[in-house]
């Protein structure tokens, strides 16, 4: 009798051991589920984000080439003014020229102004992001921090500045002389009232040294470096986002119409220096004696603007023509100037 009872109390903590396996069995496998599907969902959020963030550097490459576009521009119309500026400034013009064909370019000096709009939509959906953004992006973030937070702020700041300056030089004009209205009502010939104040106006060149130094002394420098940044972080976006290599094949900082600027490749000298032009993988670029090797941005066939983040200056460079062959160039840095022949 007693040994039958043992049985059957064994029988039941055997009975009681299985099911406990299987409910801790069935808990396991409950956990174990659990655990794969919070894997997985971090995993497709991961994924997600990183598709996100993917999105938003590529918006930022084409908002790149954007900006460097427009700091082209205005660096071309800086150079159209500069120019005319020094010739000013030097006193080289008389009322012959004020009165001839470009009488309304030289009288326009100070008048306009241009500036360079930071489209910055990209980088600011990317600081939105940052608590996730994937390590192999750190590098480009702190190089599109420098880009965005000092360069481009500082050039919005200085494009404020020229703006207020030439402002106040039409508010001046508004108040100070009595033939201002005829800026915007006789387009086609200046007066000797006018021409006169261009010429003999003690506060004039005052005004043009003013807007001229923040223009070439500050907004034009601030120009280069954004758009040779802009060019930089571009290509570096691009190794990331695409590590085998583009597929689309786009190159916007190539220069697509090399064959116009060939006429301008070559040597040229000054006294014991050598400036050598040359083409190399669809970008134009120039060394002084055997010095660096710089970037050079082509706006045309007449001007040219060097690399701010390698050259040691911030020249413009001007290619000089006698009839349909390039004679030389001029490099000018605002007031500084030198000829260069063609050898």
């Amino acid at each position: 009798m007693g040994r039958d009872l043992l049985k059957s109390a064994v029988r039941k903590d055997s009975g009681i051991y299985k099911y406990l396996a299987y409910a801790l069995g069935e808990s396991l496998l409950v956990i174990l589920s659990i655990l794969v599907a919070v894997k997985i969902d971090n995993y497709n959020e991961t994924q997600k984000d990183r598709e996100d963030i993917i999105v938003t550097l590529k918006q930022i490459q084409s908002e790149l080439v954007t900006g460097a576009r427009e700091a082209e521009g205005v660096l071309d119309f800086y150079m159209f003014i500069d120019t005319m500026t020094n010739k000013i400034m030097r006193g080289e013009l008389t009322a012959k020229d004020y009165a001839g064909e470009k009488g309304l370019e030289y009288a326009s000096i100070g008048t306009s102004y241009a500036s360079v709009k930071i489209e910055s939509e990209g980088f600011n959906t990317l600081m939105v992001q940052s608590k996730n953004i994937p390590e192999e992006f750190d590098p480009i973030i702190r190089d599109l921090k420098v880009l965005y937070l000092k360069v481009a702020k500082n050039l919005e700041e200085i494009n404020t500045a020229i703006s207020n300056t030439t402002l106040d030089f039409f508010k001046w004009r508004m108040e100070n002389t009595t033939w201002a209205s005829e800026d915007y009502f006789d387009e086609k010939i200046l007066s000797k009232r006018r021409i006169d104040f261009f010429l003999h106006h003690p506060y004039y060149k005052n005004f043009l040294q003013q807007y001229m130094m923040i223009g070439m002394g500050n907004h034009v420098p601030t120009i280069m470096s954004f758009r040779s940044l802009a060019e930089k972080n571009y290509y570096t976006l691009d190794s990331l986002l695409y590590p085998g290599g583009n597929p689309t094949k786009e190159h916007p900082f190539k220069e697509k119409n090399l064959e116009k600027f060939k006429k301008v490749m070559g040597n040229y000298a000054l006294n014991t220096d050598t400036a050598k032009f040359f083409i190399k993988k669809d970008k134009v670029f120039y060394q002084i004696n055997s010095g660096p090797i710089v970037p050079v941005f082509m706006i045309n066939e007449n001007r040219a603007v060097p690399d701010a983040g390698m050259a040691q200056s911030y020249p413009f460079l001007y290619f000089k023509y006698e009839k349909d062959s390039v004679a030389g160039l001029e490099a000018r840095l605002w007031n500084d100037n030198y000829f260069m022949k063609k050898l």
